[in-house]
């Protein structure tokens, strides 16, 4: 392994090792913490917005890259309250065993200004659910790339939890990130927000340890994060003529240290 290699490998897991803060709890956004449906949430994402596994990849935050015109990405993940990991998602604040959220995202085409990715996030099986939007402007070349967005647009998302009266609150946040190519596939992304769910400094970082293998971890304005992301391949055809087969890409980690959690993304 190159030096450089070995530096982007060390940063990503050097990001699991600090202390962590409490998850959860009023003002805690514990709903937006799991895979959120902004870009790069549990998949990759190249510098021309491709979705995949190669690319800039995160966990709970963005990176800069919107996903290109009809762009589809599905998936789910399940964070235990534990270090074991969970297989239901009981959607109670005081759930024992897993709190679930399923995200889809895709491109929409805004032709010569840029590139343009929404996204639906479900928090719970109850069916509550956010919007994500996220800009790449156009005109951008080069290692660096920014893009702005904001999670949560229409508001109300909750701060807590499900099943807690403070889910009320406001978890509308407006975000600038950057995204720096440092190497073939090791990509670091640093972000700011503005209040509420991203209300100060984020980042995150993803090296591809083989071609299907990739390290990613992240400091999300709360705690840090880390995953282990799995290329599983082309699992089946196109769903539609001019499409690329279908691929899923699977992961496990733990969130604020001590959390452990799984999921996977599809991309159609």
């Amino acid at each position: 392994m190159s030096p450089a290699k070995a530096l982007g490998l060390y940063t990503v897991v050097a990001m699991s090792l600090v202390s962590q803060a409490q998850f959860g709890g009023p003002g805690e956004f514990p709903s937006f913490r799991n895979t959120s449906a902004l870009p790069g949430s549990g998949f990759g994402v190249t510098p021309s917005g491709m979705a995949g596994f190669r690319g800039a990849m995160a966990y709970s935050t963005p990176v800069a890259y919107a996903l290109a015109p009809w762009e589809v990405v599905a998936g789910m993940s399940i964070v235990s309250h534990d270090w074991r990991l969970a297989f239901q998602d009981t959607s109670s604040g005081d759930s024992k065993t897993g709190n679930g959220s399923v995200q889809l995202q895709f491109g929409l085409p805004v032709g010569k200004f840029g590139a343009l990715s929404y996204g639906v996030l479900v928090k719970s099986s109850h069916g509550d659910n956010s919007g994500t939007v996220q800009w790449t402007p156009p005109g951008q070349s080069g290692p660096v790339r920014f893009a702005l967005g904001v999670q949560d647009w229409r508001g109300r998302g909750g701060s807590a939890g499900f099943g807690l009266p403070e889910d009320r609150d406001w978890a509308r946040s407006v975000y600038v990130v950057g995204t720096w190519q440092a190497l073939d596939d090791t990509y670091v992304s640093v972000g700011y927000g503005d209040q509420h769910r991203y209300r100060g400094a984020f980042g995150n970082a993803s090296h591809a340890i083989t071609p299907r293998l990739k390290a990613v971890g992240e400091y999300d304005t709360f705690n840090w994060n880390w995953i282990l992301a799995y290329d599983l391949g082309k699992v089946a055809g196109p769903v539609l003529k001019d499409r690329r087969p279908v691929q899923v890409v699977a992961f496990v980690g733990q969130e604020a240290g001590k959390f452990g959690l799984w999921g996977f993304n599809v991309r159609f």
